[in-house]
């Protein structure tokens, strides 16, 4: 899987061929994509206007997750995501870099 063009690919070749995946994405503006380590099933897109997303199923149909991330309006949207298990109960935390300034939520997107 990866971010194309603003909007999602998936390969399932292995890269030979990709395809467009946007079920339920409300936009094209996909800046990342992020899976969880220990649930790889589990993967989250950061939109440009729409917010975060998350799918429970590699990525084949996706919502959105909830109005936590209200992501800024100016500077070049340049973007990076990443989960992990950082909590101290194991919760996920999500790290996001937008527009060279860093964001975290320590309950897996919801605040």
């Amino acid at each position: 899987m990866m971010t194309y063009n603003w909007g999602m690919r998936y390969s399932t070749d292995g890269g030979s061929s990709w395809s467009w995946q946007h079920q339920g994405l409300t936009v094209d503006g996909v800046r990342t994509v992020a899976s969880e380590p220990v649930a790889p099933y589990r993967v989250w897109a950061l939109t440009a206007a729409d917010g975060l997303f998350q799918s429970e199923d590699h990525g084949w149909t996706w919502w959105r997750h909830g109005d936590a991330w209200d992501p800024p309006t100016t500077g070049e949207s340049c973007a990076s995501l990443a989960v992990a298990p950082d909590g101290p109960a194991g919760e996920l935390v999500l790290h996001a870099v937008w527009d060279r300034r860093y964001f975290r939520s320590d309950d897996g997107g919801h605040t």
